[in-house]
């Protein structure tokens, strides 16, 4: 058990991660093909979304629902639109 005071080793969290992004987002990754089936999901509705918006309706950070975004765009699961992406033909078929 530690004798080390919570605001001591609070501070000696702060010193670990200095220069280290501290954003809201949990350090923990996500289940594999969970940002994939979430990212599919807000765009199922049909309507086009940009990355930002489907950040926020899935709650996942945006650089990984555009690198997501990226991914399912190469493998022609979701489209480019005018403006965002939306799913493509063949999948909302499925």
């Amino acid at each position: 058990m530690s004798t080390e005071s919570p605001s001591r080793s609070a501070a000696r969290v702060k010193e670990a991660t200095r220069g280290r992004s501290t954003g809201q987002h949990s350090p923990t990754r996500a289940a594999q093909g969970q940002t994939k089936s979430a990212v599919l999901a807000a765009l199922s509705s049909g309507e086009a979304m940009t990355a930002a918006e489907v950040a926020a309706a899935t709650g996942l950070g945006r650089a990984s629902v555009s690198t997501t975004l990226s991914r399912l765009t190469k493998s022609g699961e979701v489209a480019k639109a005018d403006r965002g992406y939306r799913r493509a033909e063949s999948s909302r078929a499925a």
